[in-house]
């Protein structure tokens, strides 16, 4: 399938995204869910597509697509948290989210970690006090200090 051919469905697709008809915008993308995206904004719309249309494994797999070709969309990576988490999959959701952290910064996902904290019971791991020799495990804990980086635990799950 050629350049221009994509374009064009892409471009029914959104409009009838716009117009409110979700069913027949998945139906005009079809014949490109067979393809493997070359790019993250086709992959993009695909997922979004599938996630208003609440077809969660859908839209994970496709925002899994998105951030694969993009690893620094926090849109992508926020998707794909969504997604994974509505199906129950939290704690490839929270690896997702360890993912994107580790090389960018996100006000929305360290909302998504303060609201966690109160619903789930998400408990702050209280910073080690400063040891006299420094181990391994003394060096990795002052250097998350230094950047600033915040360790959380879910049920014994370590989260960054």
């Amino acid at each position: 399938m050629n350049g221009m051919r994509i374009r064009g469905i892409f471009a029914e697709a959104l409009r009838l995204r716009q117009a409110g008809d979700l069913p027949a915008a998945l139906r005009t993308v079809r014949p490109l869910l067979k393809i493997t995206p070359r790019k993250a904004h086709h992959a993009a719309i695909i997922a979004t597509l599938f996630f208003e249309s609440k077809r969660r494994p859908q839209a994970a797999h496709w925002f899994g697509a998105t951030a694969a070709l993009n690893p620094k969309s926090e849109h992508a990576s926020l998707g794909l948290f969504h997604s994974l988490w509505a199906t129950g999959k939290h704690q490839k959701a929270f690896n997702e989210m360890r993912r994107f952290l580790e090389t960018s910064d996100s006000r929305e996902f360290s909302r998504l970690l303060r609201d966690l904290q109160s619903e789930l019971g998400l408990a702050r791991r209280p910073r080690a006090k400063a040891a006299s020799p420094a181990s391994a495990t003394d060096t990795h804990s002052k250097t998350a200090r230094k950047s600033g980086v915040r360790r959380y635990t879910v049920r014994g799950t370590n989260l960054r």
